[in-house]
């Protein structure tokens, strides 16, 4: 994507692609408000299972009613929101969650759980080398990530 980037728009590309569209299109207006609607729409689904967790620790009396769930709910958005307006570096800090952690979520657990279920770790074959190559490589891209994450996050500090 970085490469089409700088094909397209040449040193003057932005590190967001929707920073690099005209806004005066109605195209790109369309193509903005569509990227941006994906964050908004998955917020509740990443948020539901950490206020489903704090709803879950609450007293009985209060783990059904349902302003209580939309009291934690308001608390976990206010909160996010807070974060983002008070750390300069939240930019850095999410880079270095998403580096860290989605790539082992998204690679390197299914891979291993993979291995663990289906046995394949012990009989060697191609399966278990693709297998091995995916993991290696997302350990490569985590670390890159997480080391870059942090060299940013340390220079604008």
């Amino acid at each position: 994507m970085a490469v089409l980037g700088y094909l397209i728009y040449g040193q003057n590309v932005q590190s967001q692609v929707t920073l690099n569209l005209p806004t005066q299109k109605l195209s790109s207006k369309i193509a903005i408000y569509t990227i941006l609607a994906g964050p908004i729409a998955k917020y509740a689904l990443t948020i539901t299972p950490i206020a489903t967790a704090i709803e879950s620790v609450l007293p009985d009396r209060y783990q059904d009613s349902k302003s209580i769930g939309i009291l934690v709910r308001m608390s976990l958005l206010i909160s996010t929101v807070v974060m983002a307006m008070v750390l300069p570096s939240f930019q850095s800090l999410t880079s270095l969650s998403g580096a860290a952690l989605i790539v082992i979520v998204s690679f390197f657990l299914p891979c291993a759980c993979y291995l663990k279920i289906f046995k394949v770790y012990q009989k060697w074959g191609t399966e278990l080398a693709g297998i091995l190559t995916i993991m290696l490589m997302s350990v490569v891209v985590g670390a890159v990530g997480t080391y870059s994450s942090i060299a940013q996050t340390v220079k604008h500090n």
